[in-house]
C-alpha cells in the first residue's frame, strides 16, 4: 500500500471513530491557491553573448563579452490545489481536524544561453532550459480552537504536516556549433522520503445555515523536502532515445549524508545506483483557501 493510500485510510478510520463520539464533526471541501513563502533561489538565469567587430584603423577583430546573470526564486509548494478535511469539536471551543491537500506545484525555468558571433556570423549558439516542477498530497493533523457559537466564528489551528511528494527536472538543451545542430533532452524524477513541516491556519467561518457553512482560510506551510532517489526516466540525443544504453549508475542516483572517494576503494559497479550528497527542495507556502463546511450531530 503507498503513502498516500495510507494517508487516505487513516483519515477515513479516524472520521468513523469521531462519528462514533459524543460531540460533532463535520466535513470541509475547498481549493486554494499558494504563494512561496521567503522562496530561496531554484537557480540562475545566465546569458553570455561574444562579439566581434573589426577596427577599421587597425584592421584586427575586437571581442567584447556580455555576461548576465539573474537568481530564480520560489517554492515548489507554491501552485493550486484542492483539499478536504475531517474534524470533531470536542466543545464548542475546542477540536481537531486532519486536512488532506494534494498541491499542483508552479513550474519553474532557469535558462542558460550563449552565443559567439564572428563579425556579423554565429559560428556557435546554445540554449539550455531546465523546468522543475512538483506535486504531492499532504495530511495535516491540528488543534482548532474557535469562537463560540455564532453567525461569524473566526478560529486559529496548528500542528505538523506530512507530505508524499513527487518532484521533476526536465531539460532541453540546443546547441549549433560551425554548423551542426545537436539536440538533447534529459527527464529525472525525485522521489521517497517524507517530506516533514509544520502548519498554521487562521480563518473564519459564515454560518449560513445550523449544519452548512463557508469558510475562508489563510495556511502558513514550512516545510522542505528530502529526496531519497533520483531516476533519468528519458534521456534523448537528436530525437533518438539513448536511455538504454545507459548503466544503472547513470541512471539511478540515491542521496545520503555523506559521500567519501577513495582511490584505494574498488571502481564502484555500474550495476548499482551511484551515491550524491542529501539535499532540499523548499515547500514553504502561503495560501489562501475557500470552501464549504457541512456538520454532523450535536
Amino acid at each position: 500500500m503507498t503513502i498516500p493510500h495510507c494517508i487516505i485510510w487513516t483519515v477515513f478510520l479516524l472520521f468513523v471513530v469521531i462519528s462514533l463520539a459524543q460531540g460533532q464533526t463535520y466535513v470541509k471541501l475547498g481549493f486554494g491557491y499558494g504563494f512561496p513563502l521567503a522562496g530561496e533561489r531554484l537557480g540562475t538565469d545566465r546569458r553570455q553573448e561574444l562579439t566581434t567587430t573589426l577596427d577599421p584603423q587597425s584592421g584586427f577583430q575586437v571581442p567584447r563579452l556580455v555576461t548576465e546573470s539573474e537568481s530564480v526564486h520560489g517554492s515548489y509548494g507554491a501552485g493550486p490545489l484542492v483539499h478536504a478535511a475531517f474534524g470533531y469539536m470536542f466543545t464548542d471551543q475546542l477540536g481537531v481536524e486532519a486536512m488532506v491537500s494534494y498541491v499542483m506545484g508552479n513550474e519553474y525555468e532557469v535558462t542558460n544561453t550563449g552565443v559567439d558571433s564572428r563579425l556579423g556570423q554565429v559560428v556557435y549558439d546554445s540554449r539550455s532550459t531546465l523546468t522543475m516542477s512538483a506535486n504531492g498530497f499532504f495530511l495535516a493533523p491540528m488543534i482548532k480552537l474557535t469562537a463560540s457559537e455564532g453567525m461569524v466564528r473566526p478560529y486559529l489551528m496548528a500542528g505538523p504536516v506530512f507530505g508524499k511528494v513527487t518532484f521533476e527536472r526536465s531539460e532541453h538543451a540546443t546547441t549549433f556549433d560551425q554548423g551542426t545542430t545537436t539536440t538533447e533532452r534529459a527527464v529525472v524524477q525525485y522521489r521517497g522520503g517524507l517530506a516533514r513541516g509544520a502548519r498554521g491556519v487562521i480563518g473564519v467561518e459564515l454560518a449560513l445555515k445550523s449544519a452548512f457553512s463557508v469558510f475562508v482560510e489563510g495556511v502558513i506551510t514550512g516545510m522542505n523536502y528530502y529526496p531519497r532517489e533520483a531516476e533519468l526516466t528519458r534521456y534523448q540525443v537528436n530525437d533518438e532515445d539513448r536511455l538504454g544504453t545507459m548503466t544503472i549508475r547513470q541512471r539511478n542516483a540515491v542521496f545520503v549524508n555523506k559521500v567519501v572517494d577513495d582511490t584505494d576503494e574498488p571502481i564502484p559497479s555500474n550495476d548499482r545506483p551511484h551515491q550524491q550528497a542529501r539535499f532540499s527542495m523548499p515547500l514553504s507556502s502561503l495560501t489562501a483557501n475557500v470552501g464549504v463546511k457541512v456538520s454532523f450531530g450535536q
